[in-house]
């Protein structure tokens, strides 16, 4: 049986559900994947299964010549982390299929799956969609829902989000590759645009944390699912005063790892980072020692 040359590009975690999911697939072949320096996930797999690598800083005209010796059919895109440039696609006689972890044409960009979290949004899902010249904004193959776990964080549910896109992908892509379907436009009046986290996107003042903890209310909602959104990163983090004496800083930096909301939507805090420890639960001790001040 002839195969249908892939080249797969990928560099998270993430990533390698999708390029487990399409090497058990009979009818294709990964030729290449390419990944970005710092991957040592996918790298791994790659030499652990004598795959051609090609880790590039950053996809540009060099690299279009290299990948091309692939020969490639087609093109399998999954949280790669840099933009695929137009002369990169033209290569693909059958283009690059892109997984990608909202509903589109919502929540578009590089923080989907954070930003679903942000917005306490109940369901979620995955589109199988084909790259074109701009971000997100390609036709579309096939989409699913699913439902979200009050309760869930980012690295949960992009494990959850990335297992039904590899399972989709094994299911219509020899339909698409047999012209069995055809991908359609996205409607472009009701997009929604998300932007690249930074690290300080996780901070809180040690007083909003305060007033979500005794006060309750929107704010202890807002905090809880930023602390579940950032999980594990940029993840949230505020700074607490210190009570070392003789101290070199008034404050300590702390990451909030875990929290709840309880009955009175009210924020609960259980798992908390001081910087340069290990993590701790959280107690009533704690919180005496450190909010009564």
């Amino acid at each position: 049986m002839k195969k249908t040359p892939v080249i797969f590009f990928g560099s998270e975690k993430s990533s390698l559900l999708v390029l487990e999911k399409l090497s058990s697939i009979p009818f294709i072949k990964i030729n290449l994947i390419v990944t970005r320096p710092s991957s040592k996930t996918i790298i791994q797999y790659a030499k652990k299964n004598q795959i051609p690598l090609l880790t590039p800083i950053k996809l540009n005209k060099k690299s279009i010549p290299i990948i091309a010796r692939g020969h490639p059919s087609i093109g399998i895109l999954a949280s790669y982390g840099q933009i695929i440039p137009p002369q990169l696609i033209q290569i693909f006689p059958r283009g690059i299929i892109n997984i990608h972890p909202s509903l589109l044409p919502q929540l578009r960009g590089p923080s989907p799956i954070e930003n679903t979290i942000l917005s306490g949004l109940k369901k979620s899902g995955v589109s199988i969609m084909l790259l074109d010249n701009d971000v997100d904004h390609g036709p579309i193959l096939i989409q699913k829902k699913t439902t979200i776990n009050p309760n869930t964080n980012q690295k949960e549910l992009t494990q959850k989000l990335f297992k039904i896109g590899a399972d989709l992908l094994a299911q219509y892509l020899k339909k698409y590759l047999n012209d069995e379907m055809k991908p359609h436009p996205q409607d472009h009046s009701k997009a929604t645009f998300t932007k690249k986290l930074r690290r300080q996107d996780g901070y809180i003042k040690f007083s909003q944390l305060k007033k979500a903890i005794y006060e309750g209310g929107p704010i202890a909602v807002k905090i809880e699912q930023k602390i579940r959104a950032f999980l594990p990163w940029p993840s949230v983090y505020t700074f607490f005063p210190n009570i070392k004496k003789n101290a070199s800083q008034e404050k300590q930096r702390i990451k909030i790892l875990k929290a709840n909301l309880n009955n009175h939507k009210k924020l609960v805090l259980q798992e908390v980072q001081f910087a340069g420890r290990q993590s701790i639960k959280w107690n009533k001790n704690l919180q005496k020692i450190y909010f009564s001040q």
